[in-house]
């Protein structure tokens, strides 16, 4: 026996009626609009140093050499780490690969005492940097270092990262 008689299953079902697709579709919409209003011209560039970034910017080496310090700063922060030479050989080839430097920022007593608890490290040479002007229209420009590892089996061969 049922316990309740006057059961509405109408209010039960899923019903999509347009006033539920309504904000839906739009934000969908709204989404679509502002994405195709965005600009999307920023330009790019790969060197290996300076001196490539110079010669395809006459104009503009000071920012070339700049960028390429920047790059390679940038580089030592960001670089990937290996325990031994070996395996940053494997990766990236022979006479790729340098020494880590001393963390940035620690007091000398620190860095010799990291250097110690920890071992020395080791990371690629820079393979080149990836330049480009920054978002906003500004003046300024962004730099970004490559890297490309020689080892046929790593997902990264024959590409920058």
């Amino acid at each position: 026996m049922k316990r309740t008689k006057s059961i509405r299953h109408a209010s039960f079902r899923k019903n999509w009626s347009a006033r539920h697709l309504t904000p839906v579709a739009l934000a969908v919409a709204t989404v679509f609009m502002l994405a195709g209003c965005e600009k999307s011209d920023e330009t790019v560039s790969l060197y290996q140093n300076a001196d490539d970034c110079s010669a395809a910017n006459p104009g503009k080496s000071a920012e070339c050499t700049t960028a390429y310090n920047n790059a390679l700063k940038e580089a030592e922060r960001t670089a990937p780490k290996y325990a031994t030479r070996e395996d940053c050989v494997a990766e990236f080839g022979e006479g790729q690969c340098q020494q880590a430097p001393a963390q940035a920022g620690m007091a000398p007593e620190n860095q010799a005492q990291a250097q110690q608890s920890s071992g020395s490290f080791w990371m690629p040479l820079m393979a080149g940097y990836m330049m480009g002007r920054l978002m906003g229209g500004g003046a300024g420009f962004a730099q970004q270092p490559l890297f490309s590892s020689k080892n046929p089996a790593s997902p990264a061969y024959g590409k920058y990262t």
